[in-house]
């Protein structure tokens, strides 16, 4: 049945997301100014009080982990997006066969779940994999909160946010082993990503977070890995002003962090990085494999790394991070980057065979402090 209390209630007694939940979700934008975005914290936006319940009539989703759940839900999608109301999403495991399509524009619908493990989303593929479980396209002032999306290898990404969405929080998630990204950014705007965990199977998946021409995102305590690709992908397309902190990135097989060209105002800072690029990228021009946590510019698919020189990476800061060394391992790679600086960041058991904070390739202007 749909919760007793109203929407305010709700989430003042933290039933969203379980007893260590704070009171409200964080919606960066909502009415505050650019420097406030992504910092302040404020309730989700949505102008009725009421819910919709998925396991209600007349949308009557099982729940029951063998139930086609898919119907009831793009029914349930549809109703909120015509009045605006929130989702609630009781604990269960929902089995959809296909991917739930969210894009009024003139509607703000959150889906709010009980939390990370209880509320269960899968997919299941008939034929061919799903392309995406939960993708929401030109949508602003929402939140995605306390849910599983379980791809299974069943479809190729668990959450994609497109077509303009902005001023939007993914909070308390966790999406697990799509065979390309599990969570996808295409033309989105001033968001916070906050105590996600995404993860990977360890024979597939291109990243567990991928961002393009994305600006103004916050990525904060969340964690990365393990994954066979990458663990924060940005580009091809450009993004500016994208803050990472105090995440963890652990058994990312190919790179923690990998910057592709024109991304300016990067921030990684206070953030633990464990076993990752086991793998590595062979780039032109060299003769050993080149691993790193961190690659900033560079090409994987053309094994090049001159990329386009002054164009690439710009202002980009990594402040008080960690890095666990690992054999052949640098902890940063700059690859034709420019205005890189590295403050404060340090290997622990720097005895690793060949491992290195940095190494540095036909980059410029870039600064390495304390």
């Amino acid at each position: 049945s749909s919760p007793s209390l109203d929407r305010r209630s709700f989430l003042r007694k933290g039933a969203l997301v379980g007893a260590t939940a704070t009171a409200a979700c964080y919606l960066p934008g909502c009415g505050s100014s650019a420097e406030q975005v992504g910092l302040q914290k404020v309730n989700i936006h949505a102008p009725d009080e009421s819910f919709i319940n998925v396991k209600d009539a007349p949308y009557n989703a099982q729940g029951d982990g063998s139930t086609n759940d898919y119907h009831a839900f793009m029914l349930a999608i549809d109703v909120a997006c015509s009045s605006s109301v929130n989702i609630w999403i009781p604990p269960g495991t929902y089995i959809i066969n296909m991917g739930l399509y969210l894009a009024t524009a003139s509607s703000t619908v959150s889906l709010l779940g009980a939390g990370v493990g209880k509320t269960i989303i899968k997919a299941v593929a008939s034929t061919t994999p799903l392309d995406t479980m939960l993708q929401i396209h030109g949508q602003d002032h929402f939140a995605v909160q306390g849910l599983t999306l379980d791809a299974d290898g069943a479809a190729k990404a668990c959450l994609g946010l497109s077509g303009g969405s902005s001023e939007f929080a993914i909070r308390d998630i966790e999406t697990l082993d799509a065979t390309e990204h599990n969570i996808y950014t295409v033309d989105a705007h001033r968001f916070k990503i906050d105590r996600v965990v995404s993860k990977q199977s360890p024979t597939q998946g291109l990243s567990t977070l991928s961002l393009n021409n994305t600006t103004n995102a916050t990525i904060s305590g969340s964690a990365f890995g393990p994954t066979s690709g990458i663990g924060v992908q940005l580009g091809p397309q450009g993004n500016a002003n994208t803050k990472l902190s105090q995440n963890t990135f652990k058994e990312c097989a190919k790179a923690a962090i990998f910057s592709q060209a024109n991304a300016t105002g990067l921030s990684i800072t206070d953030s633990r990085f464990e076993d990752n690029a086991t793998g590595g990228y062979t780039f032109a021009n060299l003769i050993n494999v080149v691993k790193a946590d961190v690659i900033l510019n560079g090409d994987p698919a053309t094994n090049d790394i001159g990329g386009s020189g002054s164009s690439c990476n710009q202002g980009v800061r990594c402040e008080g991070n960690i890095h666990k060394a690992s054999p052949n391992v640098a902890a940063y790679l700059l690859a034709a980057a420019r205005g890189v600086v590295i403050r404060g960041c340090r290997l622990e058991n720097s005895q690793v065979s060949n491992a290195s904070l940095l190494r540095v390739y036909s980059s410029n202007a870039c600064a390495v402090e304390g």
